[in-house]
């Protein structure tokens, strides 16, 4: 890969660490919004439920948007509605202001999220990149900005909520800048160069099929976001009722998050001559024994081993699902809906999986993490059997 290369990728994946970063960093502030415009538990949890249902609702459009123009431009775009959503929330008095901002912040999100895996898509066929490898590294800036946050709020709580939220919307207009330069302009509009246009002889099959195999890649990276988030409100209970301390139950989530972004790093240089199947399959084996080994013990050593197995399983969907999608080169050029309708149905899992997963823990206690497994892993081989049937369909038209 050439300088030039190495200095486009920086920058896109530098917008991406930017935009997740920017929403962990607001975690440890809760309480100060709470008192700050005497917000109750629903309120707050509001902030969090609007901003993941705006952020699926816009990922079509912002997807619609970006084959329409240049997905430069539409990332662009998204990120300056984010800073702007940013700043808003920083100046908010009011609990109806911080719900507008949060709303407004997650339509950015939305707007962003598919224009980004579009330009990234237009970046590796400029450049000849691998689609797996650049996927690989969103996996890795994805969870290096969910880790950074934290960080930055922690290291710079003194400044207080809002000059951090004016500061993070500045870093997030000069990474506006850096992936506008970026992402390559395209040719022709609606067009990725090097793909062939649609077959009129097809008639509606190719589009059918393409969306059936979007939406089964939504549908797989869902199940794959719902086991794992359901872990999230579980895992902290779970470790509490051992009398763990809050330095264990951090430390378990750090490590595990610390194995996703290492491994997506690896896998993405050597999944090239892996298929779909065959990733999926590697998530679906270590996310299940991971996920039921976990009702073995609540201390941390095992706990934390059988973490990072889920999270050694967890890249393998995450790249299968993003590389599958990128490959669809029947779309002809509107790989953006198809990043945005497939982040609209993979965002869902981020909401159904907590109440699954706090459901099952309260129903079945340790047992529960057993019937998460099981449940995880009847969905995976079913959508994986979905897609053997229709990629199968589909490859005449896919070719």
């Amino acid at each position: 890969m050439t300088r030039a290369a190495r200095l486009r990728v920086g920058l896109l994946l530098a917008g991406i660490v930017s935009a997740n970063a920017s929403y962990t960093v607001l975690i440890p502030f809760v309480p100060e919004l709470e008192r700050r415009v005497h917000m109750d538990g629903l309120g707050l949890a509001l902030t969090f439920a609007l901003f993941a249902a705006a952020k699926a609702l816009f990922q079509p459009v912002g997807g619609a948007w970006s084959d329409r123009w240049q997905a430069r431009s539409v990332a662009f775009t998204g990120l300056g509605v984010v800073a702007l959503s940013v700043t808003w929330l920083a100046f908010s008095t009011s609990q109806w202001e911080l719900l507008g901002a949060r709303v407004a912040w997650g339509a950015g999100e939305g707007i962003l999220t598919p224009a980004l895996y579009h330009g990234a898509t237009l970046l590796c066929g400029e450049h000849r990149i691998p689609d797996h490898r650049m996927m690989g590294w969103f996996g890795t800036a994805s969870v290096t900005g969910f880790l950074l946050g934290p960080v930055v709020a922690g290291s710079g709580s003194a400044l207080g909520l809002t000059t951090l939220c004016v500061l993070g919307a500045a870093a997030t207009v000069a990474t506006a800048f850096g992936v506008f330069r970026a992402i390559p302009r395209e040719a022709r509009a609606g067009a990725v160069e090097g793909e062939a246009a649609p077959d009129p002889a097809a008639g509606g099959r190719a589009p059918r099929h393409w969306m059936m195999l979007v939406l089964v890649f939504g549908v797989l990276d869902l199940v794959a976001g719902l086991t794992s988030s359901a872990l999230e409100p579980t895992i902290p209970l779970y470790i509490a009722a051992a009398g763990e301390s809050t330095v264990v139950i951090s430390s378990v989530f750090t490590v595990g998050m610390a194995t996703f972004a290492l491994v997506s790093t690896v896998l993405g240089r050597v999944a090239e001559k892996w298929s779909v199947e065959t990733l999926v399959t590697v998530g679906l084996v270590t996310g299940t024994v991971g996920t039921a080994g976990i009702s073995l013990s609540n201390h941390q050593i095992p706990l934390m081993c059988c973490f990072v197995l889920i999270m050694t399983g967890q890249p393998s969907v995450y790249i299968a699902a993003r590389k599958g999608v990128a490959a669809l080169r029947s779309a002809g050029g509107r790989l953006g809906i198809s990043f945005g309708v497939f982040g609209a149905i993979s965002d869902l899992g981020e909401v159904v999986g907590p109440l699954a997963g706090s459901g099952l823990y309260a129903l079945g206690g340790r047992q529960g993490f057993i019937w998460l497994a099981i449940i995880g892993m009847t969905l995976l081989t079913v959508v994986l059997g979905i897609y053997r049937r229709w990629s199968a369909v589909a490859r005449p038209v896919t070719a």
